[in-house]
C-alpha cells in the first residue's frame, strides 16, 4: 500500500533478537497491510520442558486482550435485542448491591461502574492470583463490596469486575457459557479455529504454550496456573487467528454485517457527565507519533500480549508472548516504526521516566510508640479476611492468609504505606486506633475494624 516502507525481515527479526533462542521462551509476531499478512514468525519455544518452538499458530493465553470479544458478545446480544446497554446491571446479576444509582451495561463496559477490581480483593483477601478461583467466589466477592472506588459513572478506572460481570450477563441472557457464545458468534463464523475462551483448566488445548519466568541466575521456570476465569481474561489464541479477526474490520461478517458494529465497538465511551474517555468496547482509542490508533494489552502472570491497529492505514501488529519480563506493548510500536516511518507527524516517544526507586521514597517520621499502637487484629466485612498487623525488627507487618507478610511504612501516626497500597488510619472518639481504610490501585476505601485483643 502507499506509504508503507519496505522493511527486511531482518529488521523485524532484531525486535525479537531477546527470544531468537532454542533455550528460551519467546514471541509469535504477525503484521497486516490492508488485511493481508506482510509478516508472521515465531521466535523462542512454546515449551523448554519439551524443547517445542514458537510458530504462527501456537496457541497463547493473551490476558486483558481478551475483553474486546466479551465486550463484542454484549454488543451482539443488544443487536439482537435481547439486552440494552442502558439496562440497569441488577436486572441481570440481582444480587449486587443497590449503589444508589444504577449501574449499568454500558457503564461495565466502559470501566465507569465504580466497581471494585475483583482481582485486587481476591489479593487483598489473601489468594494468590495464580490459583484457581470459582466464579462463585469472585462473584461474593464483589458483591459484598458496600461501597464503589467512586460515584457511579463520575470517573474512568480500569476495573476486572466489570468484565467478569459482563461474562455473566451473556450466561444469563443467552443462556449459553461465554466460550459457546463467543464459539458460535464470533469464533466459528470468522474461522478462528484456535480461539476459545478457556474456562476450564482441565481443557487439553493442541499447540498451546506454557508460561516462564527468569530466575536470578538466567535459568528458567515455569509459571503454571490453574485460573479459569474468563470475559475480563481468559482467551486462548493464535496471531494466525487474530489475522482473522482483523480482517473483520475491514468487511464485518458478525451479527447483522455492516460497519455500524465495528464503530460502535471501537468508539470510545463517555463519563456521564458527557466527558470524553479513552476506552470502547474492551479497546483503547488513542494515538502513536500523531497517527490514530485502537489497541489493547494484556498480562497475566507469564503470558503477555499486544494488538495495536492503525485504522486510517489499515495496518495492525499483534505480538503475544510466554515469558514475564517480555514487553509486547514495545514490540508493537517498534514494528510500526519501521513501516509507516514515511507516515508519523511525529517523533519517536521518549520511554517513560524510571519510578522512584525505595530510596526515594517518602521518609518514614513515625515513633516506635506509634507503630506498637497499630499492632493488632483488623477484620474487612467486605473481604471476610483478617489482617494480622505485627512488629517486627521494629519494622510494622502486614499478613492475610497465607501470603507472605508485607512490609508497612508508618509515614506518620496515621498514614502507611506498604506495596502498591496505602493505609489511612481511623480513630475512636478516644484518639485510640479503632481501624483503618485500605487503598490499593483498583481497590479504593475498603475499611477494617480492629478487633478486641
Amino acid at each position: 500500500a502507499a506509504g508503507l516502507a519496505e522493511v527486511p525481515a531482518a529488521a523485524i527479526d532484531a525486535v525479537f533478537a531477546d527470544w531468537n533462542h532454542p533455550d528460551s521462551p519467546g514471541c509469535a509476531v504477525s503484521v497486516l497491510d490492508h488485511g493481508k499478512v506482510v509478516y508472521q514468525r515465531g521466535y523462542g519455544q512454546a515449551s523448554l520442558e519439551l524443547g517445542v518452538p514458537i510458530s504462527p499458530d501456537t496457541v497463547f493465553y493473551i490476558a486483558s486482550t481478551s475483553k474486546q470479544f466479551t465486550a463484542l458478545s454484549i454488543a451482539l446480544l443488544a443487536q439482537q435485542g435481547k439486552l440494552s446497554l442502558y439496562d440497569d446491571v441488577r436486572r441481570y446479576v440481582p444480587e449486587l448491591p443497590d449503589y444508589g444509582k444504577p449501574i449499568t451495561v454500558s457503564h461495565l463496559v466502559h470501566h465507569t461502574s465504580g466497581l471494585r477490581d475483583y482481582l485486587g480483593l481476591a489479593g487483598l483477601a489473601g489468594h494468590d492470583v495464580a490459583d484457581s478461583l470459582p466464579l462463585q467466589q469472585a462473584l461474593d466477592l464483589i458483591t459484598a463490596q458496600k461501597a464503589l472506588n467512586y460515584p457511579v459513572g463520575s470517573e474512568y478506572l480500569y476495573s476486572n469486575s466489570n468484565y467478569l460481570l459482563m461474562t455473566v450477563i451473556v450466561e444469563r441472557v443467552s443462556g449459553m457459557s461465554l466460550r459457546a457464545f463467543s464459539d458460535q458468534h464470533i469464533f466459528k463464523p470468522l474461522g478462528m479455529q484456535h480461539t476459545q475462551f478457556y474456562d476450564d483448566a482441565t481443557r487439553i488445548v493442541p499447540g498451546r504454550t506454557i508460561g516462564h519466568t527468569r530466575n536470578d541466575d538466567g535459568s528458567w521456570s515455569l509459571l503454571r496456573t490453574s485460573y479459569a476465569l474468563v470475559g475480563d481474561g481468559g482467551l486462548l489464541t493464535s496471531v494466525k487467528d487474530m489475522e482473522a479477526w482483523e480482517r473483520n474490520f475491514l468487511d464485518n461478517r458478525l451479527g447483522l454485517g455492516g460497519p455500524a458494529l465495528l464503530e460502535q465497538i471501537t468508539t470510545p465511551g463517555k463519563l456521564d457527565d458527557g466527558k470524553p474517555i479513552d476506552y470502547a468496547f474492551g479497546l483503547m482509542a488513542g494515538h502513536y507519533r500523531g497517527l490514530p490508533t485502537v489497541s489493547h494489552g494484556g498480562s497475566f502472570l507469564a503470558y503477555k500480549a499486544d494488538m495495536l491497529r492503525f485504522p486510517q492505514q489499515q495496518f495492525a501488529v499483534h505480538a503475544l508472548c510466554n515469558a514475564q519480563s517480555a514487553t509486547p506493548d514495545r514490540y508493537v510500536r517498534r514494528i510500526a516504526d519501521l513501516y509507516l516511518a514515511g507516515l508519523f507527524t511525529a517523533p519517536v516517544p521518549a520511554p517513560p521516566a524510571r519510578r522512584s526507586s525505595d530510596s526515594e521514597a517518602k521518609p518514614e517520621r513515625s515513633t516506635a510508640a506509634q507503630r506498637a499502637a497499630l499492632v493488632g487484629d483488623y477484620r474487612s466485612n467486605e473481604l471476610d479476611v483478617v489482617y494480622k498487623v505485627r512488629l517486627k525488627d521494629g519494622q510494622l507487618t502486614s499478613s492475610a492468609g497465607y501470603l507472605p507478610a508485607e512490609t508497612w511504612r508508618l509515614l506518620d501516626a496515621d498514614h502507611a504505606e506498604g506495596d502498591g497500597a496505602s493505609v489511612r488510619v481511623t480513630r475512636d472518639p478516644r484518639g485510640q486506633v479503632a481501624g483503618f481504610v485500605l487503598d490499593a490501585g483498583r481497590v479504593r476505601g475498603l475499611a477494617f475494624e480492629r478487633l478486641p485483643d
